[in-house]
């Protein structure tokens, strides 16, 4: 009897210790951050858009530049040279508006900005905590692994004893084939996960394993903080900020007077006659149902439409973020009950199935079905475990951009 010890003590060891080789250089989660942050284009160009657009904003409040005239002309009785300058002032009101406009577009921009940023973070956290449980899948599975050989090794000599029957060792056998298949396919996972995350951090994906811990988050607001936040979340702020520009537009549109422009001309004779004229050109909108209200119309329904669209995407984000934190509160009562009852349980019946196969008072089939079950609850823990993080990277989305620092 006492040479079935060492069986016992590798159903505990493996099954439950979960070892981890040590991770000399392991790519932390804020690491992963900052790396996505560094080589991600989307962020620096949404800034320069908004910067080139505030400098659009300061032209256009300003006066347009003046614009030389010169012209010569030949008659029979007399030539004429002609110098002069030519000056647009558009409506004060007009400028200002034409200014707004673009501020407002730079305001958009920004607010893009910043909700690409938030969605940066949750696609790398999302990828990273994927990565996280397919590595733990395979360090749970390719130890499970381990201890049915070691069960082979002793299956073996007790069938040779007779004690075993084939259609045991068949099981056995089938059991292991069915464990390599599943390693094969998690490898598999695991290299997509990896991958996933390659798009967002480069080759460190690759080079470096993660840490055996699953990564602390920020803490999850309560959800009626959530819903009263999102009118400021920057996806809509950057929805108001548009419309702020299209509603300049409606007013630019409906100016039927948009400004006059002054002409100072000086002409000198070659009989030495000097002449200087000043000229006021004024737009005379004499139809302007025809073409005014038409363009303010235009503008009008484009304000519109985007103002209904701005009601949809609010309405859009208020029912995700509803699912999302009840899916998450749902995987919190999992978690616990796995916590406290599955996995005791599952390890107090794999122990007692291995101590009672090692004093005869149990069956070899109840030890192999007590090691599966184990197994499974160990990966379906795990596997919650990550769930409940991805979740939560959704929810920080929401909240005003707080993640893991």
């Amino acid at each position: 009897m006492g040479a079935k010890a060492p069986l016992y003590q590798t159903l505990s060891l493996v099954l439950f210790l979960g070892l981890w080789p040590s991770i000399a250089s392991a790519l932390e989660l804020p690491r992963a951050l900052e790396m996505a942050h560094e080589r991600d284009g989307s962020l620096s160009a949404l800034e320069a858009r908004a910067s080139g657009l505030r400098e659009q904003s300061v032209a256009a409040g300003r006066l347009p530049d003046p614009k030389l005239l010169l012209g010569y002309e030949e008659s029979e009785m007399m030539s004429e040279f002609m110098v002069g300058v030519r000056q647009e002032f558009p409506r004060s009101s007009r400028l200002n508006l034409r200014s707004q406009q673009f501020e407002h577009q730079a305001d958009a921009q920004l607010a893009r900005q910043e909700d690409w940023q938030r969605q940066l973070n949750r696609n790398v956290q999302r990828a990273y905590l994927e990565l996280w449980y397919q590595q733990r899948a395979v360090d749970i599975v390719d130890h499970h692994s381990n201890l049915l050989r070691d069960l082979a090794d002793v299956a073996r000599q007790q069938y040779a004893a007779g004690r075993l029957s084939q259609q045991q060792m068949l099981m056995l056998e089938l059991e292991q084939a069915m464990q390599q298949d599943r390693l094969t396919g998690i490898l598999s996972a695991r290299d997509d996960a990896r991958s996933a995350l390659a798009r967002w951090v480069g080759e460190a994906a690759w080079q470096q394993k993660l840490p055996h811990d699953l990564p602390d988050l920020a803490s999850v607001p309560p959800v009626d903080e959530l819903l009263s936040a999102l009118p400021a979340h920057p996806a809509i702020t950057a929805d108001d900020a548009a419309i702020r520009a299209l509603e300049s537009d409606v007013r630019l549109s409906g100016q039927y007077y948009s400004g006059f422009m002054v002409d100072a001309l000086y002409a000198r004779a070659d009989n030495d006659d000097q002449t200087f004229t000043i000229m006021v050109e004024v737009g005379i909108p004499i139809a302007p149902g025809r073409l005014q209200e038409r363009n303010a119309s235009a503008a009008r329904q484009r304000s519109s439409a985007a103002s209904l669209d701005r009601i949809e995407k609010l309405r859009q984000l208020e029912s995700d973020l509803r699912t999302q934190h009840q899916r998450w509160q749902h995987l919190q009562e999992r978690i616990e009950l796995s916590r406290t009852t599955v996995l005791p349980h599952s390890r107090i019946v794999s122990d007692a199935a291995a101590s009672g196969y090692q004093n005869l008072s149990a069956n070899f089939d109840g030890l192999l079905r007590a090691a599966v079950y184990e197994l499974e609850n160990q990966l379906r823990h795990q596997r919650l475990l990550a769930d409940a993080a991805q979740v939560q990277a959704n929810l920080l989305y929401y909240s005003n951009g707080a993640h893991h620092e």
